[in-house]
């Protein structure tokens, strides 16, 4: 809050300043080559600023393609690291896990699975599930 004061207090100060020289520069005719010279650096100044903004712009556009294109990258580099080679591309895991989200329609018998088959392993690792 103490920033914004400050910098209010700057941008009033400086508008009084320029307010204050071209008064003055309209009394008396050598202020008014001041005033020319405030002027043509004001223009000056905002010519930089545009230039130096283009510059910017230009940079963080410019970042902002290369982290896209380095992110893809390394998506697809961890794609191909974890998919096993049993599990197909990612299409066929995203076909898949669609079909899987599917609801089954009302009143639909709902699939049971059987024990059975996994009745030799509770004697194997000695405890039951």
């Amino acid at each position: 809050m103490k920033r914004l004061f400050w910098i209010a207090a700057g941008a009033a100060g400086a508008a009084i300043a320029l307010h204050q020289l071209r008064k003055a520069a309209q009394e008396h005719p050598v202020a008014r080559l001041a005033e020319k010279t405030i002027d043509a650096g004001i223009a000056k100044a905002s010519e930089a600023a545009a230039a130096v903004a283009g510059r910017a712009g230009e940079a963080v556009s410019g970042f902002v393609s290369d982290y896209r294109s380095a992110s893809d990258e390394r998506a697809k580099e961890l794609r191909d690291a974890l998919l096993a080679e049993t599990q197909g591309s990612e299409e066929d895991l995203r076909a898949r896990r669609d079909r899987s989200r599917q609801q089954p329609a009302a009143g639909a018998p709902r699939p049971t699975f059987s024990t059975d088959e996994y009745a030799g392993d509770e004697a194997e690792l000695g405890y039951e599930f």
